[in-house]
């Protein structure tokens, strides 16, 4: 038995600037339940144009007649403003001629329009009639003469908001303790974004991304968002690079393996995840199939041979080519995929190894002689130093630029002198110069105030002791003997003649031959005799 109690104006007009659609009405109106009650409370009954809400939790019917809430005061609920009520009463009413009514325990309030007089303008003022009724339990909506679209949106209904039961939300791909949860979702090529447990956008990617810890920024932006409109394609940009940005790398696996499909085209969700972090751990790179390659960017044409290097990544994207393997934008390297000019890098690196190989040496016996005469005289005025290098490791090579990069590959401390073999034919002062300098090194680097102080201490002990200068000659005898040798042996090496034992190869040897020389070295070879 319904009793009128009163008619109340709730000083709110039809000239009250929020604009909202059917989804966002529908939205706000299953706010209010969702905020006071467990979801799996909550029930929605759709008749014909009309939409029924109910659920346990008993609302203040008193805030209702003057549409405003307190809900700003608990950030546990997603209506920060508390006006979400109003604005879904006055948009229903006003775009779509509905009626709304809302039951509280014995308490009936029902909405309706009046027209009214404001500055010589006419206008609608939102009255509320409340009636006292038969007790119910709980809270519930009613909302009649909906059109098909509203009808839509109640029916989404609770899958507007984030909750386990959503039946959006397919298998869980990673919960970390950020508050962040990613699933694959239930509905074919579409995803979602929920921040604060509100639904913010829609995406064409079949995941939901879920972010419930407050992100400063965000809120900054959404902060006088009365309209849930500002969570544009800026603020979801903020939100999600600020999300990707607390994952772990171990957490990526799940995540880009539901979306492997959209990795040859891409997507900017997936350029943000790429680019959250200055860099992804490298195991990562164990995420994807050998067939799949990141697109080259332009850095291998600052590397010291350009030329070699741009041949280089030509011929691996060949070889991609030729085995159809999937090229993916260039930020999937970020997440460990693999690159063309990666790969040249490494054979790049193969190739010079295998240069140093070819063209360095251990001493030969007269070259090994000619070390320890110059050895025992610096044992004569440093023998800390001399112990030092008593049992060092050299090797020879064949120029300075084989002996750069061999010492670029030395760990540091380790007792290993490279010497281009012209160091063995040097006048006995300069080779004494040279292996000096040499040992030096373990004072400091080149230009280092330590290892120029080193230097000039040895020098001044040659000079001052003249015992040893008496010796000078002794040893530059003795260095001068083993000169003549290793010349000697040179000569006899070099007599070799390899034009004849090239005569004599057969096709298949020949072939062989070429096969085996590094593709960059032959390349020059081939262009020097204008072969190519």
């Amino acid at each position: 038995m319904e009793k009128l109690i009163e008619t109340i104006d709730t000083k709110t007009t039809d000239a009250w600037g929020a604009e909202w659609d059917e989804m966002e009405t529908a939205r706000d109106f299953i706010q209010n339940f969702f905020d006071a009650n467990d979801a799996d409370k909550i029930k929605i009954e759709i008749y014909g144009k009309t939409v029924k809400i109910s659920a346990p939790a008993e609302f203040d019917y008193r805030s209702l007649i003057y549409l405003w809430s307190d809900k700003g005061d608990d950030p546990e609920k997603i209506g920060q403003y508390g006006e979400g009520f109003k604005v879904s009463v006055l948009n229903a009413m006003r775009n779509w001629d509905c009626g709304v009514e809302v039951y509280v325990k014995n308490h009936m309030l029902e909405y309706y329009f009046e027209n009214i007089d404001i500055a010589s303008k006419g206008a609608r003022a939102i009255m509320c009639k409340l009636y006292e009724i038969e007790a119910i339990h709980g809270s519930r909506l009613v909302v009649s003469n909906c059109t098909k679209r509203l009808i839509e949106a109640f029916e989404f209904g609770l899958k507007h908001f984030y909750h386990e039961k959503n039946p959006l939300l397919g298998e869980k791909l990673l919960a970390n303790d950020n508050q962040i949860t990613i699933y694959k979702s239930t509905v074919e090529g579409t995803g979602y974004v929920f921040y604060k447990k509100l639904m913010r956008k829609v995406i064409p990617l079949p995941i939901v991304i879920v972010s419930n810890k407050e992100i400063s920024y965000v809120e900054k932006k959404i902060k006088h968002d009365r309209d849930r409109k500002a969570f544009g394609d800026d603020v979801l940009n903020l939100c999600l690079k600020h999300t990707f940005a607390k994952l772990y790398t171990r957490e990526l696996k799940p995540v880009l393996l539901a979306l492997e499909k959209f990795w040859p085209e891409g997507h900017p969700i997936l350029n943000t995840m790429a680019n959250s972090h200055k860099y992804w751990n490298r195991s990562s790179a164990n995420i994807f199939p050998e067939n799949y390659y990141a697109a080259p960017s332009e850095s291998y044409r600052w590397h010291e041979d350009t030329i070699a290097m741009e041949e280089l990544v030509k011929e691996v994207l060949d070889e991609y080519r030729q085995k159809n393997h999937i090229r993916c934008p260039r930020y999937f390297s970020l997440f460990g995929m693999k690159t063309p000019e990666e790969e040249a890098s490494e054979r790049m690196k193969k190739r010079r190894e295998a240069i140093n190989r070819i063209y360095s040496r251990d001493m030969s016996r007269h070259e090994s002689q000619g070390i320890f005469v110059l050895a025992d005289f610096i044992k004569m005025i440093a023998p800390d130093i001399f112990s030092r290098f008593a049992n060092a490791k050299y090797t020879v090579g064949e120029n300075d630029e084989i002996i750069g990069a061999l010492k670029e590959k030395r760990s540091s401390g380790q007792n290993h002198i490279f010497l281009n073999k012209n160091f063995f034919v040097f006048p006995f002062n300069e080779a004494l110069a040279v292996l000096l300098h040499e040992w030096a090194h373990i004072y400091g680097s080149d230009g280092s105030r330590s290892f120029s102080d080193a230097l000039t201490h040895f020098i001044s002990l040659i000079l001052k002791n003249e015992a040893v200068v008496k010796k000078l000659k002794k040893y530059e005898g003795e260095w001068d003997n083993i000169v003549a040798k290793v010349k000697e042996e040179r000569e006899e090496s070099e007599g070799f003649n390899v034009n004849d034992v090239v005569k004599n190869l057969t096709h298949e040897q020949l072939v062989g031959v070429l096969n085996s020389i590094p593709q960059d070295e032959l390349y020059k070879l081939l262009d020097r005799y204008k072969l190519i």
